[in-house]
Formats: structure tokens, C-alpha cells, sequence
């Protein structure tokens, strides 16, 4: 969210703080749906009050899917789901001005964060395919956001433990579910 301030000392800074349900900032939803599932209501409705008592603050929408369906479906289905967030928040006193919605599809890559780098050499990684879960709220990690999980298990041998990258035996397409 971006803006000026509304005169009240600090009212921006609960956009920051881990305690407030502003700080909150995704929705997920079921597959192949936009509608905003009951357990985020609260967090897009405490958006829309911000907004409604801030008028100088705005904020962009970014709708997302997975990779599953055509580039045009997935712009199409991150497009809805944005635009469903926008309706919920103007519905609830927000003015349409102050919200752009925008569809990214699946244009936007994932980060995650692993920890394997003491274990692998770059190199060794490229190109391989491993068993990612992605559909995880996403954690902070040493400051950093994580949007999944790589799956190991974890082995030890002489020089101590190390994670052994779970795959598959038989080629498995990208994107595939388990």
C-alpha cells in the first residue's frame, strides 16, 4: 500500500507490524476458483476499512494461479481473483480509485528458500527436478519470504548429516501433482 498519511501519527506503521491483520497480505484460494474463501474475510475487510479512513492510500491487487492451464486461462482465472478481493473491498466503504487489480498468472516466480547450500554446489542443481510443495502460506526466513517447500530427507554418513533431495524414478512433467 502506498500513500501519505492520514495525520494520525504511526496509523501507516500497522501496515508493518507482525501483530496486526494488516501486516497479513495474501489470500489463497481453492483450485481453479476466485471466490475469497470464508477464513480471509476479516483480512480483506481490514484492507477496505484502511483504505475507507485512509483516502490517500492506495494499493495494487496481484492476482496468481499455478501452472496448471493455458498462459490466456491463467491470466484470465489471477485477473478474477483480483478482481474478487477489489469488489469485497469496495463493497466495504473502499473507493474504486484507490485499488488497481492486476492478473499475473503464473508470470510470477516462486522464491523458496531451502538451506542447501552448504550441502550442494550450484551447479549440481540446475536443471534437476525435485519435489517442491507449493501450496504453503509463505514463511519468513531469515528476512526472506518462502513460498514452498523442497522436500528431503535426511541422511548422516561420516562427515554428519545431509538432506537428500527427494525426485522421482520415472520422468515426471514439471508442475505435476503428487
Amino acid at each position: 500500500m502506498g500513500g501519505a498519511g492520514s495525520g494520525r501519527p504511526g496509523y501507516f506503521s500497522q501496515l508493518n507490524d507482525p501483530n496486526s491483520i494488516l501486516s497479513q497480505r495474501s489470500v489463497y484460494y481453492d483450485y481453479d476458483s476466485y471466490t475469497v474463501k470464508g477464513e480471509y474475510r476479516e483480512l480483506v475487510l481490514s484492507h477496505a476499512r484502511f483504505l475507507r479512513d485512509n483516502a490517500s492510500a492506495s494499493v495494487i491487487l496481484q492476482g496468481n494461479t499455478d501452472d496448471r492451464g493455458s498462459r490466456e486461462y491463467n491470466l484470465a482465472l489471477g485477473q478474477r481473483r483480483a478482481d474478487s478481493v477489489k469488489n469485497m473491498m469496495t463493497l466495504a466503504g473502499a473507493r474504486d480509485a484507490q485499488i488497481e487489480s492486476v492478473s499475473l498468472g503464473e508470470e510470477k516466480p516462486r522464491q523458496i528458500l531451502a538451506g542447501l547450500a552448504e550441502y550442494y554446489e550450484p551447479e549440481t542443481l540446475v536443471g534437476r527436478k525435485v519435489v517442491v510443495v507449493a501450496n504453503l502460506k509463505p514463511r519468513k526466513m531469515r528476512g526472506l519470504e518462502s513460498q514452498g517447500m523442497i522436500c528431503a530427507a535426511s541422511l548422516e554418513d561420516e562427515t554428519g548429516e545431509k538432506p537428500a533431495l527427494a525426485s522421482f524414478i520415472e520422468n515426471v512433467d514439471i508442475g505435476a501433482r503428487l
